[in-house]
């Protein structure tokens, strides 16, 4: 199992381009290339009109079909899919996620099988994601193309580069918050326009420094398998998860976050922090290159720390970002031919994420595949990580040189969680599901952002939890679990 996360990025970079050479078009009825629908998160692009052209002129010829991709702003984004998907509106490619109810989706029939077509049509997938496959199935049935990136799970710190040089900040050493916890304090006292620490849905420490220390088990962010329980467990059912948030109030107190965050349910966006370098810290989901893909968005150093825990393979990592086809679609062949391209062919994959040559990129190196933006060129999406095989995708001229070089050895240090491959059955337990969701969004904003004093909201919080049902639902995914474990 290891050695396919380790060395399939290394082949690739050896055989991509080569997959698709010489390939004959197949025109569709109207005789020429077939149209697919392909939406995804990230915000409108003022010049997208032009790269979906370019994907025709590319694509069409080769397969005979070319995505016409539509991206939508995060704002707008959940709404809009849900109710194309509860409206059974045709459409063909969409985004979705651990994080962006996949697993709801698929309860609701919405992403159609896709063993038979990778078979018949898009064989060259079953190389190119390998590993990644083990996340979006169900009775052995695919349901997803995921995004080939890291493969584990591991959370690092994250510091502007600007500051950590002024104050001579040893980030090697920074690996608790604990041991961030001092230079917090320094640049609150000498900085008075700079948040010392950024609070978004990611950075929290609850979430931010435990996350690989949880087994997820697909069933969203909160029902993890424990080892030292043997057992499916809420989070909020778990001290450590309470400690931190206890150390989040005393952040939020020390004032250390940007101010938005006390608008529980409004808009806490920590984007114009970026755009303008007033902050500090930051903690997110890390990989290799992290902090220069930041860097070459922002116009600025930033530098990152190690990973926080060892980084974990889990089915939430292997289910971080994919495509899947809709029941709606007509067009499943030509959509599934569209993610082959997406994954196997180089040129392709990078027209999708930096647009046109000489239009929205120029190269500093074409051989090594190294590339700077044109400013303000109407297309700069920054959804690398969404739009499917990152080992293809070209580097800024900031970014590390062995940036995927380096992927595959951080694959290699990852530890597998004994929980990879499991598909939780949610049909029993679906109503509980829905009341849990309900309870979190009454309470768990105002924990994870430091908002209310723990001891005012921890007994509440746990008893309305288990009014409606937390504790029949760590039951029933305990058992299927340990099903799964002892089928292994």
């Amino acid at each position: 199992m290891r050695s396919r996360i380790v060395f399939l990025p290394i082949l690739m970079l050896v055989s991509v381009g080569l997959l698709f050479a010489g390939g004959e078009g197949e025109d569709g009825a109207s005789g020429g290339p077939v149209p697919v629908t392909l939406w995804l998160p990230g915000g409108a692009q003022g010049d997208q009109e032009a790269v979906n052209q370019a994907a025709m002129e590319y694509a069409g010829p080769i397969i005979g079909a070319y995505p016409e991709v539509q991206f939508f702003g995060w704002g707008e984004w959940a709404d809009r899919k849900q109710l194309a998907i509860q409206s059974g509106e045709e459409l063909d490619i969409m985004f979705t996620a651990s994080w962006n109810n996949f697993f709801q989706e698929l309860e609701r029939n919405a992403w159609l099988p896709l063993n038979d077509l990778i078979d018949e049509h898009a064989p060259g997938l079953y190389e190119t994601v390998g590993f990644f496959f083990d996340g979006p199935v169900r009775d052995g049935t695919i349901y997803a193309v995921p995004t080939v990136k890291e493969g584990a799970d591991s959370s690092q710190w994250i510091l502007n580069g600007e500051l950590v040089e002024a104050y001579g900040v040893p980030i090697d050493e920074i690996v608790t918050p604990e041991d961030l916890e001092p230079y917090l304090a320094t640049i609150l006292a000498n900085e008075p326009d700079v948040i010392p620490y950024l609070i978004d849905g990611v950075s929290n420490l609850p979430v931010s420094t435990l996350r690989n220390t949880w087994n997820s088990i697909g069933v969203g962010p909160d029902f993890r398998w424990f080892e030292d329980t043997q057992s499916v467990q809420y989070v909020w059912h778990r001290e450590e998860a309470w400690e931190r948030a206890e150390m989040q109030r005393d952040w939020y107190l020390a004032g250390y976050f940007q101010p938005e965050i006390e608008d529980v349910g409004g808009e806490h966006n920590a984007d114009r922090y970026w755009e303008t370098g007033n902050w500090f810290a930051y903690s997110h989901v890390g990989h290799p290159g992290k902090t220069g893909e930041l860097a070459a968005r922002w116009g600025y150093p930033i530098v990152g720390t190690g990973p926080i825990e060892q980084p974990l393979v889990t089915t939430e990592i292997l289910l971080g970002a994919m495509m899947a086809i809709s029941r709606t679609s007509t067009k499943s062949v030509e959509s599934i031919k569209v993610l082959e391209l997406m994954n196997n062919d180089r040129v392709f994959n990078n027209l999708l994420n930096y647009g046109i040559e000489g239009t929205h990129f120029n190269f500093v190196d074409e051989t090594a595949g190294v590339i700077e933006a044109i400013d303000g060129s109407g297309y700069a999406p920054n959804m690398q990580w969404a739009l499917q095989n990152q080992f293809n995708t070209y580097l800024y001229a900031n970014e590390d040189p062995d940036k995927w070089v380096k992927y595959a050895e951080f694959n290699e240090t990852a530890r597998i969680s004994p929980v990879v491959g499991f598909t939780a059955d949610q049909s029993s337990i679906r109503t509980q599901l829905a009341a849990i969701e309900n309870v979190k969004d009454r309470f768990n904003e105002l924990a994870v952002r430091g908002l209310v004093d723990t001891s005012e909201i921890r007994e509440e919080y746990l008893a309305a939890l288990q009014e409606v049902g937390v504790d029949e639902v760590e039951e029933e995914l305990t058992r299927q679990v340990r099903a799964f474990l002892a089928s292994q």
